[in-house]
């Protein structure tokens, strides 16, 4: 997708809709739909009702894209009707612009800062600026601009306080959007044996606004699914306290408890390179570490996209853990959305098939987003299967900070609600949004259910390509 010397950003927009798999399609189809940006993660949570996404690629087309979907979330998503467990404070809730490469932290700021006039102003959204982009320090913290949610802030607007940075001075059914630029996030959860109560404890001493490590935010709660507690944080900033150091420090918080031990951890969403080497992946005793799908530099390149066919045969053949049977399936799914697109490709334009042209070009468009997603869609499968919190966090979401009482953690750190044996139950029968179909892996399914239909002149149109073995199971 892009050279080494083009720069780089992630955005990791999060919308206010978890439920509707038409909306949540229709969100992401956009953000797929901008040359030189491309969709790299996805995670839509029912209960939450929220839609976490990850959009990779040049500064430009990375901001188009994310325009794209915040048109069809502000004309799909009415916040007057929204209820979650995730804060929220309008349709596109937030927008945080992060720099990969080639650009620096000023130059994310002025991107955002643009992005915010933007969208202030193409769909009438007043705009709050947070992170490093914010304009006022009070607005720093994204839990303050957040604070008391989309009722609580339209009351406020109205009362003529907490007025947006950009855009009308009123909260409509769209609500309000906040727009920042920050460093890499990792979301890192510890779990422990012992009480819910020692968990908070840990917690409390081990993040920076009690007094404990810097740049980190955590909080403690129970996971009965496994029956166990975890310590559950966001370290905002991993050049400052990265994850070694925050397991560290609850392994020795712990260790003064004599009811609690660490047991194992797990890293949510995505992670930087230099944030974590192979011995941590033992030492910090991860679950389910997929270092193709979740380093953040593995997906620049695109993955198996930038490698010959001939290097990529031979990595496989050779005694390195990775590529393996994920990156062999998301090849051959790959191969068979290319397949779609050759059908679509012959069927445009041909006599005869005039009355199917406009669905054909939607195919088309489809089976190419796919062909770009399903080299990642091992990962997400998993992902979908673990539980019904899982997501890649937005910049600095507060529910943790607020308490646990309606089931989210910090930053929505799902934190994995089950542990394996809840992800055994789950290979045979996936919850919430997963279980309808919120994921990657279903679009090529449906594809082929399309071009397994008749054309206008009814001749029995255009038969299903055998695909069947090339695309992922669920």
């Amino acid at each position: 997708m892009a050279t080494a010397e083009e720069p780089l950003v992630l955005c990791v927009p999060n919308f206010s809709e978890g439920r509707r798999e038409e909306v949540i399609e229709e969100i992401c189809r956009a953000l797929s739909s901008v040359p030189g940006a491309r969709l790299v993660y996805r995670q839509a949570d029912p209960e939450h009702h929220r839609l976490d996404a990850a959009v990779l690629g040049r500064p430009e087309a990375v901001r188009a894209a994310v325009l794209a979907a915040a048109r069809v979330a502000v004309e799909r998503i009415d916040m007057d009707r929204h209820r979650g467990a995730h804060p929220r404070i309008g349709a596109v809730d937030v927008v945080p612009f992060v720099p990969v490469r080639g650009i620096s932290m000023a130059e994310t700021v002025a991107l955002a800062r643009s992005f915010a006039r933007e969208l202030a102003d193409a769909l009438d959204l007043p705009v709050y600026l947070y992170g490093e982009a914010a304009l006022a320090p009070e607005r720093r913290n994204l839990a303050s601009v957040r604070r008391g949610e989309y009722e609580g802030l339209r009351a406020d607007v109205a009362r003529g306080e907490r007025l947006p940075d950009l855009g009308p001075a009123r909260i409509g059914r769209a609500g309000a959007t906040a727009v920042g630029a920050r460093k890499p996030l990792i979301a890192f959860n510890v779990y422990l044996t012992g009480s819910e109560e020692g968990a908070r404890e840990i917690a409390r001493a081990v993040r920076e606004s009690s007094g404990g490590l810097p740049a980190v935010r955590a909080i403690g709660f129970a996971v009965p699914e496994r029956g166990c507690v975890t310590v559950s944080m966001n370290l905002v900033d991993h050049e400052v306290t990265g994850p070694r150091r925050a397991f560290d420090a609850v392994r020795e918080e712990a260790e003064r408890d004599a009811g609690m031990a660490v047991l194992s951890s797990e890293i949510v969403g995505l992670v930087p390179q230099a944030a974590i080497s192979e011995e941590d992946v033992g030492y910090l005793r991860l679950e389910g570490f997929d270092a193709d799908g979740q380093i953040l530099e593995r997906l620049v390149s695109g993955g198996l996209g930038a490698e010959r066919i001939e290097d990529f045969l031979a990595a496989l053949a050779s005694d390195a853990p990775t590529p393996g049977g994920g990156a062999v399936a998301g090849l051959a799914g790959a191969a068979g959305a290319a397949l779609i697109e050759m059908v679509a490709n012959l069927t445009l334009g041909r006599s005869g098939y005039e009355g199917v042209a406009e669905r054909m070009g939607a195919i088309l468009a489809e089976a190419g987003a796919a062909r770009g997603d399903l080299p990642r869609a091992r990962r997400a499968r998993r992902l979908r299967l673990r539980g019904r919190d899982g997501g890649l966090p937005d910049a600095e979401g507060d529910r943790g900070r607020e308490g646990r009482a309606r089931g989210g953690d910090p930053a929505r750190v799902r934190g994995r609600r089950g542990g394996p044996a809840r992800d055994r139950r789950a290979r045979g029968r996936p919850h919430g949004a997963r279980a309808r179909g919120h994921g990657r892996g279903q679009r090529p399914r449906r594809l082929r259910r399309a071009l397994g239909g008749r054309d206008a002149a009814g001749r029995g149109g255009l038969r299903r390509p055998r695909t069947s073995r090339s695309t992922p199971r669920r």
